[in-house]
């Protein structure tokens, strides 16, 4: 059995498609109009919890709802993804980005700290921190602790 793990679109923030290129084809050439109408910046900065199985259903709801019109409103969003303030988003971000820098400083000043503990021994660090050697190594040299 083979395991992929694929990341949530809300991790993938810069890497998800377009809303018009996330659906399936059957529904491609109406999806296309809705990604560009005026809404489509609130649905890219929604953080989309449901995956593209929440998009899908989203994009839809607007095609279904707009019917006829050649535009979709933002008054056709779900309340909750009208509601959504990008704002909100960023300031998620930058907790993610903050988390990210203080990891790694814990993860280098333990390295160090091993390091210095064996006297630079690298098969005594590793066992020390529970890493591999070859792991240990390519850790000092990502942080330059040599």
């Amino acid at each position: 059995m083979l395991n992929v793990v694929l990341p949530p679109l809300r991790d993938r923030r810069r890497r998800h498609p377009a809303p018009d290129r996330a659906l399936p084809r059957a529904a491609s050439a109406d999806a296309r109009e809705a990604a560009r109408s005026e809404c489509a910046a609130q649905l890219l900065a929604y953080a989309w919890p449901g995956n593209v199985r929440e998009l899908e259903n989203e994009v839809e709801r607007l095609v279904v709802l707009a019917g006829d019109q050649p535009m979709i409103g933002v008054e056709l969003l779900s309340p909750r993804i009208r509601q959504w303030a990008p704002a909100d988003d960023a300031a998620h971000e930058s907790r993610r980005a903050r988390y990210r820098r203080l990891s790694k400083a814990l993860e280098r000043r333990m390295i160090g700290a091993a390091m210095r503990r064996h006297s630079g021994n690298k098969t005594r660090a590793a066992e020390d921190l529970k890493v591999s050697r070859r792991n240990l190594i390519r850790l000092v040299q990502k942080y330059q602790l040599e």
